[in-house]
């Protein structure tokens, strides 16, 4: 309310411009939203697009790897309690906790693709 009356004489400049501009700022800000929800939504499709095509399917990633593909590298990103309770990973396959990625960064290989994995 302290706010409220500081400012009412500019509050109430700024009510008057938009009395007297009526529909045209309606128009204007139902455009600014308008294009800003748009905009967002073709953000998102792009991601969601990237995400999609960032996959590999567990039979392209085995075909990979039984050829011997030297450009491809695999993260276990699993936590402790999931390897202990299923004991199994990809051969050669490189075991980095998900929260310890950030941390130990500079393990992975540089110049390879890597495919990360978690259960």
């Amino acid at each position: 309310m302290g706010l409220g009356y500081v400012f009412s004489d500019a509050l109430g400049l700024v009510a008057s411009r938009a009395g007297h501009l009526g529909n045209w700022i309606v128009i204007v800000v139902g455009a600014a939203l308008a294009s800003y929800v748009v905009i967002k939504f073709v953000q998102r499709r792009r991601f969601l697009r990237s995400l999609r095509t960032a996959r590999i399917t567990p039979e392209e990633l085995k075909g990979r790897l039984d050829i011997g593909d030297e450009t491809l590298a695999v993260v276990d990103t699993r936590s402790v309690l999931d390897v202990n309770a299923a004991p199994y990973a990809i051969p050669g396959a490189l075991w980095i906790v998900a929260e310890e990625i950030e941390r130990r960064h500079d393990e992975l290989p540089r110049g390879r693709e890597i495919v990360l994995y978690c259960s």
